[in-house]
């Protein structure tokens, strides 16, 4: 192992505007792998930009970079260098102390049997394992694409779930306004009913009628505007297998990189009722989803089904993964039923938040699109066998 070297911040050659660039972080103690790290990509452009590679040689040097540029997209950290842990304590340090989970974090090592792959990947947060003999320059390209794509996702993710935060309060004072408008309507309605019980002649009850009828339009209108708000101006009747079928080619992009380990299976009845929704937001439900449930199955099945009963559409996504521990999976649960409280540790933080933080943010703002449908989500799980997770929706003809 190298000796410690001073710490470098080193643009690539098409790196115009470095601020502008994909940060990207190689920390190794070989200088000659960081050397080639950046010969390889030093042409490398996605979506106009390139990178801006910030180069250590130890733990120490990985940490003063990470604290000055917290907007890192992708870090390479060598798992052995001063320390036979100093990689494993910079991730943790990234995803544990600093709370990141929007950096992907690539393991590399040049002994993979001190760090077996399946371990690391179950024990650690990170986002990818390799050796660093494996990789050919094509392949490095690829990977680094792929890491970028995960990195936006996650950003657009948690755009989401801020402005799901402020549309709930956008949400509460359209409420706050509508409750008070609905609570003068019920109160004509009860005076023009106390004036018909109390008066018997036949013109007085046809007016007293003429007003509560003129009333409840009033309250229906109401609640149309109440579920319009809630729904969104796009909101129409829509049929759920349509909407699969237009995403069917996005779902198989998520999976592409992992065919033929990995099957997409649409099995969604074709005759599916209608349902109230608001098209873009049931897309957004379904495609975290399957991310999600790609993210967590390295080899298998990922299958969308249908059912239907007197009232309600179910919509399963099945996975052949890693399944959910039990604490986790009743974390889900609670965030779906609202009502229900997260499991804490002992410093009243959920359990294993260092690893699903982003976990709970999706289903938090799954459980909001699909309240506001007045749908309902819910999990079931097994280690090693899989994860379903179940969508349900009225037909139109029970919503309305």
């Amino acid at each position: 192992m190298g000796t410690p070297k001073t710490i470098r911040i080193v643009p690539t050659i098409t790196q115009q505007t470095p601020n502008h660039g994909w940060k990207m972080l190689i920390v190794d103690d070989e200088q000659t792998v960081i050397d080639m790290t950046k010969e390889v990509l030093n042409t490398f452009i996605f979506q106009g930009k390139s990178l801006q590679l910030l180069c250590a040689n130890s733990y120490d040097e990985a940490k003063t970079l990470y604290d000055a540029n917290t907007d890192i997209a992708i870090a390479m950290v060598d798992c052995v260098m001063e320390q036979n842990d100093s990689g494993l304590q910079l991730i943790q340090y990234i995803r544990n102390t600093k709370k990141n989970n929007t950096t992907q974090l690539v393991l590399r090592t040049g002994q993979p049997d001190f760090a077996p792959e399946k371990n690391m990947l179950i024990d650690y947060e990170i986002n990818d394992y390799l050796a660093k003999t494996e990789l050919t320059s094509t392949k490095l390209h690829h990977r680094v694409i792929s890491y970028l794509r995960n990195y936006m996702m996650i950003q657009r993710v948690s755009f989401l779930h801020q402005q799901t935060h402020k549309t709930a309060q956008q949400v509460d004072r359209i409420f706050s306004t509508m409750a008070h408008q609905l609570t003068s309507a019920v109160s004509e309605v009860s005076q023009y009913a106390r004036g018909l019980s109390s008066t018997q002649a036949k013109p007085s009850d046809e007016f007293f009628i003429q007003g509560i009828k003129e009333e409840c339009l009033k309250l229906e209108t109401l609640t149309k505007n109440i579920k319009h708000s809630v729904l969104g101006g796009d909101a129409a009747l829509l049929y759920l297998h349509d909407i699969i079928a237009d995403l069917m080619p996005a779902f198989d992009r998520l999976t592409q990189p992992y065919s033929p380990a990995i099957v997409l299976n649409n099995e969604v009845e074709n005759d599916t009722p209608a349902v109230y929704v608001n098209r873009q937001k049931i897309e957004d439900v379904l495609l975290l989803l399957v991310r999600n449930a790609v993210d967590h199955t390295s080899r298998g099945s990922i299958t969308l089904s249908s059912k239907v009963d007197h009232k309600y559409i179910y919509l399963a996504i099945n996975d052949t993964g890693f399944g959910i521990n039990t604490e986790i999976a009743e974390n889900i649960k609670a965030i779906f039923k609202r009502d229900s409280a997260i499991k804490t540790d002992s410093d009243n933080r959920p359990i294993n938040s260092h690893k699903d933080n982003d976990l709970y943010n999706n289903f938090s703002i799954i459980n909001t699109i699909m309240s506001s449908h007045y749908g309902h989500i819910d999990v079931e799980s097994e280690i090693n066998k899989g994860s379903t997770f179940t969508l349900r929706l009225p037909y139109y003809q029970y919503y309305s």
